[in-house]
């Protein structure tokens, strides 16, 4: 995880913050407080019939009352149990819906601060955790209605022995907030080791073919063991947590029966409490002590809530952009790509430094230049991926950061060197993105020219083969021919190719370039390669050193005004 990402300071506002992006289901948890309050006043009537019974009134209607009251109890703790676990999922998936959402619209620097795994954690693990303190909040109405009752009970009882008893609970609030704090903060290293084992194993995972290619199995069974182990810790703390709650609960519920009879036995002596008194005492003390604990342990729950979702407040603090927001894309027939001074660094140092020149629409641009001196980023500048630290990027006329990105992106074909397929048929993954209605003869029509068709109709299935996660059952070529298939039936404007020659033999790419031209004749085509054949054929070639444009022209130019780009042909050519 990005060093940038863990230094981002997530507070108690944020967690607050968080619960108002989704509707919460109010109802039902109106509906769970009410029950609670009801089942609160079941078992005090509960405990009266058993103080009854205590004292030997073995009446039949105290006999029948406490059985019914008992059934009644266990029917309405049903219906409230039943109304939190449905309110409870409700929460669960919006705040799923929510953090995707999210995602979605986050700057792609942002995302670059996160790692893919730890965003798709904080979707699948983290966010289970967001109904908790909602559900604790209304547990704790009928919690705390519980207490006060029993107080009031208990002192309408004996008001003395209620002084002596009451004087433990600033004890007891205190034990209890201590542990709230340390929840939350278990909580927060259990979903961070959480989040940490999900990026580890999904990145080993997906590797695994290479990692026995390499004969590492041993090293990464140890470097597994480790993030496995940091889990393990935390679950250690969590257990040790438990016992310190469950001690803390064991300490007051003892202390309670001391000081009852310690004082309760001076009262009934002084004639100032019934024999029974005691034991009814502790019938009602009994009461105090599992609804005060029971509003300590939601309050422990709140704390410990706001620990699991801080990964997730962080995802939401993230700087999010607004694919509609700027004026609308305007056709019009000068669309030369135009870069005006443009600098751009991922972080303080510059990737692209005073870039500028002038792509006239319709002709195809090579970008060439050595390792890290911005081919690609100048591609993501183009689509507005990123955002110029300065300068202007115009499309047409239209100017990146006034115009909607939606509409800029709309207007190219992007293919990557690691292609993009999702879970789903063939078909569905060349038609992605692509917005009007398509014939089957067009899908077929852009396959045979990405040179798709042959592979995809050896499939049993053809068309409506399903491909794996990732298209894991393809190979690397025949995904980088779906990708060209892709971006053939989508016929934008704009088609950039990100060294879109990676897993596809030189006569392969060659004859899929050709369509390229054909296809795109007369729209703008920029790439970057390595075949120099390929480089040559440009109309224009631009020459990056270090981030900064040492040369832009046609090739004949830079034959002759650019030392780099004919060094970069001697070698190719070699």
């Amino acid at each position: 995880m990005n060093i940038l990402n863990k230094k981002q300071k997530v507070g108690f506002k944020d967690f607050l913050n968080f619960y108002t992006k989704f509707r919460i289901p109010w109802g039902l948890y109106i509906m769970a407080s009410a029950l609670g309050i009801v089942y609160a006043e079941i078992t005090f009537k509960i405990a009266n019939c058993t103080i009854q019974v205590n004292k030997g009134e073995l009446y039949n209607k105290i006999i029948i009352s406490y059985v019914l009251l008992n059934l009644l109890s266990v029917a309405i703790v049903t219906m409230k149990n039943q109304s939190l676990n449905y309110g409870d999922y409700k929460i669960i998936l919006r705040s799923r819906g929510v953090i995707w959402n999210k995602i979605l619209h986050m700057k792609i620097k942002e995302i670059d601060n996160f790692s893919p795994a730890g965003l798709v954690s904080g979707i699948t693990n983290d966010s289970e955790q967001a109904c908790i303190a909602v559900s604790s909040i209304f547990e704790f109405v009928a919690s705390a209605y519980g207490f006060g009752k029993a107080c009031w009970i208990l002192y309408s009882y004996n008001s003395i022995i209620s002084k002596y008893m009451i004087t433990l609970i600033p004890f007891a609030i205190f034990v209890f907030w201590l542990v709230g704090h340390l929840q939350q903060y278990t909580q927060r290293r259990i979903y961070a080791a959480i989040n940490q084992m999900t990026i580890f194993f999904s990145e080993h995972v997906s590797a695994v073919k290479y990692v026995k290619a390499q004969a590492m199995e041993e090293i990464e069974i140890q470097e597994g063991f480790r993030a496995i182990d940091e889990r393990y810790k935390a679950d250690i703390l969590n257990v040790f947590l438990e016992v310190v709650m469950t001690s803390a609960y064991s300490v007051f519920n003892n202390l309670t029966t001391i000081f009852l009879c310690v004082f309760g036995s001076r009262l009934v002596r002084n004639g100032q409490m019934e024999l029974t008194g005691i034991n009814s005492s502790s019938t009602y003390m009994e009461k105090v002590n599992l609804y005060l604990s029971e509003s300590l342990t939601q309050y422990q729950n709140i704390r410990g809530s706001q620990g699991a979702l801080t990964e997730v407040n962080r995802i939401l603090k993230a700087e999010e952009e607004d694919p509609s927001e700027g004026e609308e894309y305007i056709t019009s027939k000068k669309k030369d790509i135009v870069f005006d001074k443009v600098e751009f660094g991922y972080t303080n140092q510059l990737v692209i430094k005073n870039v500028s020149f002038t792509l006239p629409y319709g002709k195809t641009l090579a970008i060439v230049g050595n390792n890290g001196s911005g081919k690609t980023t100048l591609m993501k500048l183009m689509q507005g991926f990123y955002e110029a630290n300065s300068g202007t990027i115009k499309i047409g006329e239209n100017e990146l950061g006034k115009t909607k990105l939606e509409d800029i992106r709309k207007q190219f074909s992007y293919i990557i060197q690691n292609d993009c397929m999702f879970s789903g048929s063939v078909k569905e993954n060349i038609i992605y993105g692509c917005e009007r209605e398509v014939t089957d003869e067009e899908i077929v029509k852009a396959a045979k020219r990405a040179g798709a068709h042959e592979f995809i109709m050896s499939f049993e299935n053809g068309y409506n083969t399903i491909l794996r996660e990732s298209g894991m059952n393809l190979s690397g070529g025949q995904r980088k021919r779906l990708s060209f298939a892709r971006a053939f039936l989508s016929d934008k404007d704009y088609f950039l190719l990100d060294e879109a020659g990676a897993n596809l033999d030189s006569k392969t790419y060659s004859e899929i370039y050709e369509s390229v031209k054909e296809k795109m004749r007369g729209k703008t085509v920029i790439f970057i390669a390595h075949e120099i054949e390929k480089i040559m054929d440009a109309d224009y070639i631009l020459v990056l050193t270090g981030g900064e444009v040492e040369a832009f022209g046609t090739p004949d130019e830079l034959i002759k005004s650019s030392k780099t780009y004919r060094d970069y042909v001697s070698r190719l050519k070699e």
